[in-house]
């Protein structure tokens, strides 16, 4: 690990997907100029496919979320009092 008053050289990708900020590439040398153009090629390269798996993931987490907040509204629609229903212990 590089304590950050080391870092000479930087190079951060934004994770994005539809308008979410999802993280950040992140890569850091101690040497000034350290990167190439080179570099910041394969970092953005690097970004995309991992970005791409991680749409995914975060489309599947949000249908499964919807599902289990339809659910429990659902639940809680067929458990609330209906008029002229009587309470009973």
């Amino acid at each position: 690990m590089i304590d950050s008053s080391d870092v000479r050289s930087w190079i951060a990708v934004p994770l994005v997907v539809s308008d979410n900020a999802l993280g950040l590439l992140s890569i850091s040398k101690t040497e000034p100029r350290a990167f190439t153009p080179e570099h910041f090629r394969l970092a953005k390269s690097l970004a995309v496919p991992r970005l791409y798996e991680w749409a995914q993931i975060y489309a599947a987490e949000r249908q499964t979320l919807l599902k289990k907040i339809n659910e429990t509204s659902k639940s809680a629609e067929d458990d609330a009092p209906q008029p002229g229903r009587r309470f009973t212990n």
